[in-house]
């Protein structure tokens, strides 16, 4: 009965200080209920702001490729592109991309899916790979198991999604000074060089011309080649070609020269091409001392090399002759040597050698005639 008459009690002594808390002025109580409402949807507000930042970033996260190299370094970034031998990686402190040999990773970790293309025309897909037991090599991680490709097996590597007719187009401009045989003077030159290359088709364009005048004589040099080629199995190919050549050294106003042969090729990735073909072509001839059009017919024997000399340097090589078929004895070569220095992902500085010899020109005139450019460039596809 005591206990009960002291809790009564202190019930009842609280009761008038709840009511005089309710006095006129802002209530205490209520003042701090609405501060605290406030905190919470300022809380709730800014915990949602945050979760959407997260959402909307977390692709970005996800995109972040790792490469760990055997010196013990841990590159984190996108990568950017990749061939048979190297990787490169772009990363937040340096504008141009980091480019890695495989013989120096050890491990890669990407999210991404990349499709290798061999040499036989198969396609692997899966995630990239490397391991010390296959140094220099690069592994296509597939469900349930990693093939490793050594550089000579591969054709290219890209990452798993469509191809746009962008990805194999190739085109560059370029200017410079020529120094040339007639007259041993200096003229300036202009070319531009066009090609499309998928597994299968190449097609390429390729226009060089200069002109000068000396002592009113006109001299002039053009050459112009459109050439197309399929790839069949087992990397041989059939092939045609249209060249267009002029040159005031040999007094030739215009030969034209139509071909069609087959060839093989015995180096055949994306960044390096070895072919040899062989077949017969058409040539007609129009002079510039004679108003007679001259035509006969020769077979042709050529070998093209396109690839990397070291880094950012690169080359390209053709070399053909030419028996004459309808006129016995007569033999015509062509070379020319094209060599690239890249730099600032865009453009080139570059030396170009061409020569022309004929041992049996159809009218009075020189054999042989050459060229030697000095060229800057400038490329479509980023280096």
């Amino acid at each position: 009965m005591l206990i009960w008459a002291c809790s009564c009690s202190f019930i009842q002594t609280n009761r008038p200080i709840r009511e005089k808390a309710r006095g006129p002025g802002i209530p205490i109580l209520t003042m701090f209920t609405m501060f605290e409402l406030k905190f919470r949807f300022f809380l709730k507000s800014v915990l949602l702001g945050i979760g959407i930042c997260l959402v909307m970033l977390s692709p970005l996260f996800a995109q972040q490729d790792t490469l760990f190299t055997k010196y013990g370094d841990v590159l984190v970034g996108k990568i950017d592109n990749v061939n048979a031998e190297s990787v490169s990686l772009k990363v937040k402190y340096r504008k141009d991309a980091i480019e890695i040999k495989f013989s120096e990773l050890i491990r890669i970790q990407s999210a991404s899916r990349f499709v290798l293309n061999d040499v036989g025309n198969k396609n692997w897909r899966g995630a990239l790979a490397v391991d010390t037991l296959h140094s220099g090599q690069i592994g296509i991680a597939g469900a349930d198991s990693v093939v490793f490709f050594s550089s000579r097996r591969v054709f290219d590597v890209n990452e798993d999604k469509p191809r746009k007719f962008k990805d194999g187009l190739k085109v560059s401009l370029d200017f410079g000074i020529n120094r040339i045989k007639a007259d041993n003077s200096l003229s300036a030159n202009l070319g531009i060089n066009s090609a499309y290359r998928s597994r299968r088709w190449v097609f390429e364009a390729d226009y060089s011309a200069f002109s000068n005048s000396v002592d009113t004589v006109l001299n002039y040099w053009r050459n112009g080649i459109f050439s197309a080629s399929y790839v069949l199995s087992k990397e041989w190919f059939v092939t045609s070609k249209l060249n267009l050549y002029s040159s005031s050294e040999q007094s030739l106003k215009l030969r034209r020269n139509i071909f069609a042969g087959l060839g093989k090729i015995f180096i055949h990735r994306s960044d390096e091409i070895l072919s040899v073909s062989a077949g017969i072509m058409s040539n007609s001839e129009r002079y510039t001392t004679s108003e007679t059009n001259f035509s006969s017919s020769e077979s042709f024997l050529s070998a093209h090399y396109n690839g990397k000399i070291v880094e950012r340097w690169e080359s390209v090589l053709d070399a053909s002759i030419f028996p004459g078929l309808s006129e016995s004895g007569r033999v015509r070569t062509n070379l020319n040597l094209d060599i690239k220095y890249k730099f600032l992902n865009h453009f080139y500085l570059g030396l170009r050698y061409t020569l022309n010899t004929d041992n049996q020109p159809q009218v009075e005139a020189a054999q042989s005639d050459y060229v030697f450019a000095v060229k800057f460039g400038w490329s479509l596809k980023k280096y």
